[in-house]
């Protein structure tokens, strides 16, 4: 007769990493990393304000979803993150991080996406332009 025994390890709290808790909206990516000391066979869940969140076109997790990445991030980003973390015999959730997105003003959309007409403007004229023949005087050469 053989007996099999399994000893799960309760996880401990984990805790979230990020680089900044602020980011400018419109922003290509922002990421979040969720981590433990202790346990085994940990899960990892990522909340916002309390409520789990999934994979969608602009949050990604990462394959064992340790990593939670907003990509494009928008104002209604602006929220509360936690992750938790379980295994068959217990669980932790981390102290929740806030990250704040600021909005871009107006002013530097205007800019910008004027800043890429006149950009293609320049390049075109510049594409396109020919120098004209250059003007060379007569010289007159008088003797008194």
């Amino acid at each position: 007769m053989n007996i099999n025994l399994t000893v799960d390890v309760p996880v401990s709290k984990p805790h979230v990493a990020l680089a900044s808790s602020t980011v400018l909206e419109l922003s290509e990516y922002f990421s979040f990393n969720c981590s433990h000391e202790n346990g085994t066979k940990p899960s990892y869940t990522w909340m916002k304000d309390n409520k789990p969140l999934s994979n969608d076109s602009r949050l990604i997790l990462s394959h064992d979803q340790k990593i939670l990445t907003i990509t494009r991030v928008l104002m209604a980003d602006d929220d509360t993150y936690s992750c938790l973390v379980e295994n068959p015999i217990s669980k932790g959730q981390s102290a929740p991080v806030k990250l704040t997105v600021y909005r871009r003003s107006s002013l530097y959309i205007i800019l910008s996406t004027g800043g890429i007409f006149l950009l293609g403007t320049l390049v075109t004229v510049c594409a396109c332009w020919k120098p004209s023949k250059k003007y060379e005087p007569e010289c007159i050469l008088s003797i008194t």
